[in-house]
């Protein structure tokens, strides 16, 4: 249940060129080089998912079970939410109040529920620049550059969520999502 998802995709004809704003007396050599090129991107941004905090001690008694919920005895979200994946880091600096939880007694359910907090958003941007090279009849050449995660930004995956695991909990460990990948890309259409 991601509650807003942004994205945005749009293919620009650079104004260079035969028929364009600019180039439009240039040679067929210069024009084949320097005209018709296309600049396409997406750029997606979204929140996070919902989270739920977890207890693996089976503090229930009801034997194997499903994942059991801790107790639920503050905000779960700190004041100063962050992104660290240092333990030792001041408590209100992790994305999740650890103290906002508590280890239930014994045969009994916690009381935290379901997708109490969020994980980090995720934003990126692709794009290619591309161009078809005419090649006599219907057939042609595109070559295109093509950029995947363009500014190589990271996007971090949720925190550790058991309160029996007091090395990560709280703490994001992960990055979703791959770091800047660039392709080069030639195709003859025929």
């Amino acid at each position: 249940d991601v509650r807003h998802n942004f994205v945005l995709a749009a293919n620009y004809e650079l104004p260079w060129g035969n028929g364009k704003r600019w180039g439009s007396n240039w040679s067929g050599v210069t024009d084949a080089v320097l005209g018709g090129w296309k600049v396409s991107a997406i750029f997606q941004a979204r929140t996070g998912f919902p989270i739920t905090v977890q207890n693996s001690n089976r503090r229930s008694l009801q034997g194997t079970r499903s994942t059991e919920w801790p107790n639920c005895i503050g905000n779960p979200v700190p004041a100063h939410q962050s992104i660290t994946s240092d333990p030792n880091a001041p408590n209100d600096s992790k994305w999740l109040d650890i103290t906002a939880f508590q280890v239930p007694a014994l045969g009994t359910f916690g009381t935290c529920g379901t997708g109490i907090a969020t994980a980090p958003g995720y934003n990126n941007v692709d794009a290619s620049l591309s161009k078809r090279f005419k090649a006599g009849g219907a057939r042609y050449l595109e070559v295109r550059a093509e950029a995947f995660n363009l500014l190589n930004h990271p996007n971090f995956g949720p925190p550790g969520r058991d309160i029996n695991t007091l090395q990560t909990f709280g703490i994001i460990t992960s990055t979703v999502g791959n770091p800047r990948v660039i392709e080069l890309v030639a195709k003859f259409f025929f």
